[in-house]
């Protein structure tokens, strides 16, 4: 994952190892920063304040929230989840508001840049398929700019935020 030029930030999933590392000269060496025994299975850049980085975590099929307020340098627990944390989006309007999505328990929602979470994505509202592989903001300029899209193995939903509901978005076979 880019942060700054040159800079890069890798969370590594291995049979006993792990952690998140992080690179200053275009990959060409790394160095370890935290976790080396945790499943670091997503990363997420804030885009207003790259000092702030998410790191998500399998922890025992558990999962874990990280992040670094000082570009990587130092690291925190912020968020404990039931199933691993599989994706983590930052709203690119309000970078306190993050999104984790989890390995069988759908999406969850911070407001206060992962401090406390609520669910807002599971098959009560909608989002039928709680594996959630990857989430992203539509980009500006799009038909959908600004939607929240969620990606499962059984398709791709869209989020209304108003309704707060999800749906199955596109065409599936």
């Amino acid at each position: 994952m880019l942060f700054r030029s040159g800079t890069l930030f890798i969370g590594i999933w291995a049979d006993g190892l792990g952690g998140i590392w992080r690179s200053t000269d275009d990959g060409r060496n790394w160095e370890f920063l935290a976790y080396g025994t945790r499943q670091i299975i997503s990363l997420a850049v804030d885009p207003v304040n790259e000092d702030i980085i998410y790191a998500g975590a399998n922890i025992s099929g558990e999962g874990a929230l990280f992040r670094s307020m000082d570009g990587g340098d130092t690291w925190s627990e912020v968020g404990n989840f039931i199933y691993p944390v599989w994706s983590i989006t930052i709203d690119p309007n309000d970078n306190n508001h993050v999104y984790v999505g989890t390995m069988g328990a759908g999406i969850y929602e911070s407001f206060d840049q992962g401090l406390t979470f609520d669910q807002v994505g599971s098959p009560t509202n909608g989002l039928d398929n709680p594996y959630v592989i990857d989430m992203v903001y539509a980009p500006q300029g799009t038909p959908y700019a600004g939607q929240l899209f969620a990606a499962t193995d059984a398709g791709v939903f869209r989020y209304d935020t108003f309704a707060e509901t999800w749906s199955i978005f596109g065409q599936h076979s």
